[in-house]
């Protein structure tokens, strides 16, 4: 080991790492040839002293030599880099390549110089900057550190807050809907039902922002259990026919034949994925239909990948809007938001959650025509479980009549019914009322959860009038009602 000391503004300390004493000598003139410097050079000719000395002592800077007698190459700034990150290391090597010296840099060194060329100024510049940009990468580390403890906090603080928040509005929930099951007049009947819709909307704010929270603060976690597919499609039908009660649009759901019922995933985000997909649907669709589908995109042994597609005939959405709307708090315009309510959160929760299910979302949309989201999750199929569709006995060897919706509707319910080889028939296929009154059916099942609009036309159609088993279907279960027939 040798030590120069040379004039400096500020005096630096530099450790040399190189085995040709030559070399070190044309250094050391080459910055004593620079003005107002002073600076204190260590010389260690092997790679191994230089890190045993770099354990012991503090050093602005590293000159290294990447051929040494204990290291070769750039594994020797490499193996530096790694025990002393945050030390500035400039490589000061006999080899003139550039792609070798693009290596280097790009593998964190702050400078490659090659012996011999350049001054005295040249080599202090580089030092100089090393410095400085090491200066600023560990500034930049440390603040990037403080934001991101302040982000988990912040979003700690919203999850304590939100459920904080959230058990009282439960309690409300509850209170609005006992209630209800009280007497009371028209009006306060319908103070208790706005009371209900703004407590239920906040409820679904406060859990936007729960989510996120968890999201930001890395707290989201997947919980896979066993679940059976036609359960779960057929909850979400219940929650989506109350919503489009009062809309004049069709909502229906088609799962094709080949997808597996018995899965293992996590059905509780998978649900909220749909949930929310259809409600936006729902919500900007005043006319035609919203439709969801569940088909088998691809299935080695037991792992499956689904595809799930909610399309839609309501507003639509620019394309040149397409790319935010996967965005935290991204609203199309502020006109959508005052119309339609909405944190902006939704969507950017979804996409989260697809793609920790190992999938990912898209969407198609033309304005004023519909829109299509379109999504892909990651399943396992569970062979020993008996997941098929279990319908009442009083189906079986039964002449079906499937009655109300629109043909899609009917023709949905048509396949379930024969996927189990039973015989069924749907009111669109007749020409005229005329024909449907040739027929005698066993069984009718009305697309509607509300009987009395039907009654009065099918016991118009249905001449004589025969003793009719009928059923209601949510959206995708024929579910047997206590229903006194007309017929």
């Amino acid at each position: 080991m040798a030590t120069y000391t040379g004039k400096f503004l500020k005096n630096i300390k530099i450790l040399y790492v190189e085995d040709n004493e030559d070399d070190v000598t044309l250094l050391v003139e080459k910055l004593n040839d620079v003005l107002y410097c002073k600076y204190t050079l260590k010389h260690m000719t092997h790679f191994n002293q230089a890190i045993s000395m770099l354990e012991q002592e503090h050093f602005d800077v590293v000159l290294l030599d990447l051929s040494l007698p204990d290291s070769q190459g750039i594994e020797t700034f490499n193996q530096m880099h790694s025990r002393f990150p945050k030390l500035p290391i400039v490589v000061l090597s006999g080899t003139d390549d550039e792609i070798f010296s693009m290596q280097t840099i790009q593998s964190g060194a702050q400078d490659y110089l090659v012996k011999g060329q350049g001054s005295g100024h040249v080599i202090m510049r580089s030092i100089r900057y090393a410095m400085e940009r090491k200066q600023i990468e560990e500034a930049l580390r440390v603040a990037k550190e403080e934001a991101e403890y302040a982000n988990q906090s912040k979003s700690l603080f919203l999850a304590n807050i939100s459920h904080e928040i959230r058990t009282p509005l439960n309690s409300v929930v509850s209170i609005g809907q006992l209630m209800l099951q009280t007497d009371l007049d028209p009006k306060q009947q319908d103070y208790i039902h706005k009371l209900q819709s703004s407590a239920h909307h906040l409820l679904e704010i406060i859990n936007d922002i729960l989510d996120f929270s968890k999201i930001e603060a890395g707290k989201l976690i997947l919980e896979p259990i066993l679940f059976n597919l036609d359960d779960l499609i057929d909850s979400i039908a219940s929650i989506s026919h109350i919503k489009v009660a009062d809309k004049q649009i069709e909502n229906t759901i088609t799962v094709h034949e080949n997808v597996p019922r018995a899965l293992i995933g996590d059905q509780l985000r998978l649900k909220q994925v749909l949930i929310n997909l259809l409600s936006n649907a729902i919500k900007f669709t005043h006319q035609g239909e919203v439709e969801l589908t569940v088909e088998m995109l691809e299935q080695q042994d037991d792992d499956l990948t689904l595809l799930f597609s909610v399309t839609d005939t309501g507003i639509g959405i620019a394309k040149e809007k397409h790319d935010v709307l996967f965005h935290s708090f991204s609203q199309l315009d502020g006109s959508i938001t005052r119309k339609y309510g909405g944190t902006g959160l939704g969507l950017s929760i979804c996409k989260h959650m697809v793609m920790m299910m190992g999938g990912d979302i898209s969407v198609e949309s033309r304005l004023n025509v519909g829109s299509k989201f379109a999504f892909t999750i990651k399943l396992k199929q569970q062979f020993n479980q008996d997941a098929s569709l279990i319908l009442p006995l009083t189906i079986r060897n039964k002449k079906i009549l499937i009655f109300g919706g629109i043909p899609k509707s009917e023709d949905n319910i048509k396949s379930v019914l024969r996927s189990l080889s039973l015989s069924a028939m749907a009111r669109h296929e007749f020409a005229a009322a005329k024909d449907l009154n040739t027929q005698f059916f066993d069984i009718v099942i009305i697309y509607r959860t509300h009987l009395d609009p039907y009654a009065s036309v099918l016991n118009a159609l249905l001449t004589p009038p025969i003793a009719h088993t009928l059923f209601s279907v949510s959206l995708y279960h024929c579910i047997p009602l206590q229903f006194t027939s007309p017929f």
